[in-house]
């Protein structure tokens, strides 16, 4: 049996014809609601308390995730993959595993210290002239990725020269939007962004464009600039493009640009929405200065709470892409977690994604996602994504109703 990978399968996608603008895409619905859009939230943003030992458990199996990815990190300060080659030069492992160590509770962000500063020293020896990672190797290691997520954690650490480096990196990402100015009004691409490329791309061929490497992107250049306008020509276009991977009834699908890419139930109406794309989509909304209370949000977070679940990514196709849905779901839990920490979430889901990712967590302290079709059976990024789903969990507020 052939088995494609995740580069494999995002390489020849990119090669599909985008599809056509509908008509109606280009109309912007309000960014602010007004008294008579507000809905009821879909959920209080009061949480019970967490069992004080699932708690503690949740605690410790960080702290051994840790210790792996400890194990795991090169003397430069790099995390590189074993398994994939694309991923061995570390350039977008070695960001994300970072972010995962900045988001860990505040009692173990210190004990990380030394080895986060190590990791951030590699992320500006390894920028190119132009602000980007990504590209020191023979093939494009997610360039968008691994700029947005070295933009998160510079200006999070603030490392010596933090500033041109982040600047150098914010202005590489805004240069790869998708802008009518660049030729690509009425294309589907419009205000998105994709892989990342150091060639400008020409329409009509955008390459691979999607909400999750919008939504990273937006949310760098949020924290990168957090009193930037929203209301500039490009978070506009992007609001744009978010807009478009959004379904009537609530949820966002992958990518209005290629079909291929979307793995909700096709409906009459088009793509379906389904779990990990629509937490990308709220956390996009997030970014681009949506309120909670905002229907399009509620709508959103309504449809995420509908189809919640821990043991896979939910909402997916039953059909050709079944089996997706497993091979997606240390993304899906990251991003659950991440929304429902922030948005509010169904009734007991803190104890529940606890739990399906304690029972997880290998003896050595990693995780492994035995499905190989998204690079989840690399455990620098499982892991990397397990701990960030208990960061978020431990880090919501906890007051009673």
């Amino acid at each position: 049996m052939v088995v494609l990978h995740r580069r494999t399968v995002l390489t020849w996608l990119s090669t599909l014809p985008a599809l056509p603008l509908l008509p109606g895409c280009k109309e912007e619905p309000p960014p602010y609601e007004g008294p008579d859009m507000v809905l009821p939230p879909a959920t209080p943003l009061l949480e019970d308390p967490l069992d004080p030992e699932l708690r503690q458990r949740a605690y410790n199996s960080i702290q051994n995730g840790w210790r792996w990815l400890r194990s795991q990190q090169g003397k430069d300060g790099s995390f590189r993959s074993r398994a994939y080659p694309v991923l061995g030069g570390g350039q977008s492992l070695t960001p994300l595993v970072l972010w995962t160590l900045l988001g860990l509770p505040p009692s173990l962000r210190t004990a990380v210290n030394s080895e986060s500063q190590a990791a951030q020293h590699w992320i500006l020896e390894a920028q190119e002239p132009s602000g980007a990672l990504g590209f020191r190797e023979q093939v494009e290691d997610y360039p968008s990725y691994a700029t947005a997520l070295a933009l998160r954690c510079t200006v999070r650490l603030k490392p010596e020269r933090w500033g041109i480096a982040s600047r150098k990196m914010a202005g590489w990402l805004q240069e790869q939007q998708f802008m009518v100015a660049k030729g690509w009004s009425e294309h589907p691409a419009e205000g998105g962004w994709g892989m990342g490329s150091e060639e400008p791309l020409e329409p009509p061929r955008s390459g691979h464009v999607d909400l999750s490497m919008t939504r990273t992107v937006l949310e760098a250049l949020r924290e990168a600039s957090p009193q930037a306008s929203i209301d500039s020509e490009s978070m506009t276009a992007a609001r744009r493009f978010v807009l478009r991977s959004m379904v009537k009834s609530g949820g966002f699908f992958s990518s209005p640009v290629l079909p291929r890419l979307n793995k909700g139930v096709e409906g009459v109406d088009g793509p379906g929405p389904y779990g990990s794309a629509t937490c990308d989509g709220l956390l996009a909304l997030r970014a681009l200065g949506y309120p909670r209370h905002h229907p399009v949000v509620q709508r959103s977070l309504r449809y995420l709470h509908s189809v919640h679940v821990v043991d896979r990514n939910p909402g997916i196709d039953a059909g050709i892409n079944r089996a997706l849905a497993e091979g997606m779901k240390h993304y899906y839990r990251a991003g659950a977690a991440t929304v429902f920490a922030l948005l509010g979430g169904p009734v007991g889901w803190r104890e529940q994604v606890i739990e399906a990712v304690l029972q997880e967590q290998q003896s050595a302290g990693s995780w492994l996602n035995k499905n190989r079709l998204l690079n989840e059976d690399e455990p620098l990024i499982a892991t990397a994504f397990a701990m960030q789903t208990l960061s978020e969990t431990l880090q919501v507020k906890e007051r009673r109703l």
